[in-house]
């Protein structure tokens, strides 16, 4: 059972689906995505066997859908990263994937607290909280040796 979908913010036009549980991501992706990622699955495995606690969505499957007369679909399935509850307690939401190449969401009337941003917006955040003498980002001291690994 989907809960919601949306379509990504993000340049590649993906179409986000949720389980109702909002424990899994469905998301679709180009051939192009489809091809790089089934190369990178031998690694990707192979880091999160080793990094048990990393941070990195985890991938369950990668799915191409065919259908009489329709180009083939292609479907990503992730753990969701964003399991809160309450989602009031959610400041902001970030997509960092370490560019500054259109790496910015225009801060709009429309944005909302829940929109993903992106690495500008991560630093021009951080900035922001740093002026402030807010901290930005806390962290326990076991989740900081497990980022240092």
């Amino acid at each position: 059972m989907l809960f919601k979908s949306g379509e990504s913010q993000g340049k590649s036009g993906s179409f986000f689906f949720f389980s109702h549980d909002q424990e899994f991501i469905i998301k679709t992706m180009f051939k192009d995505e489809f091809d790089i990622f089934m190369k990178a699955v031998p690694d990707f495995y192979q880091y999160l066997r080793f990094q048990p606690k990393s941070l990195i969505a985890r991938i369950y499957g990668v799915f191409q859908v065919i259908m009489n007369d329709l180009s083939p679909i292609y479907l990503l399935v992730m753990g969701n990263t964003i399991k809160a509850t309450n989602k009031e307690n959610i400041v902001n939401i970030f997509d960092l994937k370490g560019s500054f190449v259109n790496r910015e969401v225009l801060n709009t009337k429309n944005l909302k607290k829940t929109s993903t941003l992106k690495d500008i917006n991560f630093l021009k955040k951080k900035k922001e909280y740093s002026n402030k003498n807010i901290d930005f980002i806390n962290f326990n001291e076991e989740d900081i040796e497990l980022l240092n690994h």
